[in-house]
């Protein structure tokens, strides 16, 4: 079902799924006894499912997720479940950076009308997108001390990505196809082509920050030093914490290849995002006890990761401009399902809380 369309249907899954499992070594008798949809507060980009089950009547319950490809009109224009499922399983093992298990991809879209994996259930907690969790829930409750060590250990996990030898665990997949160019350069294009796809549903308008900030783009682009495996996603909603530690990653459609800092950037704007949405734009409204400052954050980035973070500046414009486009179709995905009237979907696709603080960093 379409992310926008209304509750997710959930009545023919279980049936099938428990079809599916008694096909798996060791499954042959498993029960499905409960799925529900576990992307509440978060997620916007696939149909994600927990599955309570037991591998035969009267066995122990075990818990897996379910992931699947929209059924219907996308969030995003490429996706790939079976890449994301190999992305998973090549960054297995990696100490300090606890991305969950996959167990296992059906490729063939026969049972379900797509295909879809299982993995890992992961019990902890998630900051909250809606509600802001700078507004309210677990982290807006935390003290000073429990933040400051969530944002340390957040800030270090994405740390212990750019030594990861990317091509020797089969991820040289994510490599830009002209190798005469650099990742960044090439990283825009493909966003500024998103961006004008994501218009699908909304008519012509003109948003002259994005238009600036393409331009800006394009002529800073830095030279590139190094090339990593980027998370691409490096947020609060896509950790799983216990105790105000991470115990899980979450989420690879944005994965890519590029400088290491596009991760530790693409943190940074996403929290600032999220406090300017808060607090509707505000820019010197303060940010919760404990949470360190961005230049605090670079440097303890850099004393983890030993990368020395050139750019972040330009990099914390790009992830705007990632998000830009991001916006504009959900916005047009709203009009689509007719979730927003027109006024508010043209509002949410210009992002006017994130006007300000664009135009300033552009100067």
């Amino acid at each position: 079902m379409p992310i926008f369309e209304g509750e997710d249907d959930t009545s023919d899954l279980g049936p099938l799924i428990q079809q599916w499992l008694r096909k798996r070594p060791g499954y042959g008798e498993a029960v499905v006894e409960e799925i529900s949809s576990a992307t509440s507060g978060t997620g916007w980009s696939n149909e994600t499912y927990r599955l309570t089950l037991r591998r035969a009547p009267g066995a122990e319950v075990e818990k897996l997720i379910l992931r699947l490809p929209p059924s219907g009109e996308a969030l995003l224009r490429d996706y790939d479940i079976g890449l994301q499922f190999a992305t998973v399983q090549a960054l297995q093992g990696i100490a300090g950076y606890p991305v969950v298990a996959g167990r296992w991809l059906e490729p063939d879209p026969g049972l379900l009308g797509r295909p879809f994996y299982l993995m890992d259930y992961v019990e902890g907690w998630t900051p909250s997108d809606r509600p802001i969790y700078l507004r309210s829930g677990w982290v807006h409750e935390a003290a000073d001390e429990q933040r400051r060590r969530m944002w340390l250990a957040s800030v270090e996990t994405i740390a212990r990505l750019p030594s990861v030898d990317w091509r020797a665990r089969g991820l040289d997949v994510y490599q830009w196809p002209d190798r005469n160019r650099s990742c960044i350069e090439q990283n825009i294009e493909h966003w500024a082509g998103l961006y004008d796809w994501g218009s699908t549903f909304l008519p012509p308008a003109d948003v002259r920050i994005v238009d600036e900030l393409r331009r800006w783009l394009e002529l800073n682009a830095p030279r590139e030093e190094e090339v990593t495996f980027n998370w691409g996603d490096a947020r609060f909603a896509n950790f799983i914490y216990r105790d105000f530690e991470p115990v899980a990653l979450l989420d690879w459609e944005l994965a890519t290849v590029g400088e290491p800092e596009l991760d530790i950037t693409f943190f940074l704007f996403a929290h600032r995002h999220l406090q300017l949405l808060a607090h509707e734009g505000d820019r010197h409204a303060p940010d919760l006890g404990g949470f360190l400052s961005e230049e605090e954050t670079i440097v303890h980035y850099e004393r983890v990761s030993g990368v020395k973070v050139r750019n972040p500046n330009f990099y914390w414009l790009f992830n705007a401009y990632r998000i830009y486009g991001v916006r504009q179709r959900i916005a047009g995905l709203s009009v689509r399902w007719k979730t927003l009237d027109l006024d508010a979907a043209m509002k949410l696709r210009a992002v006017p809380t994130l006007e300000e603080e664009v135009a300033a960093r552009m100067t």
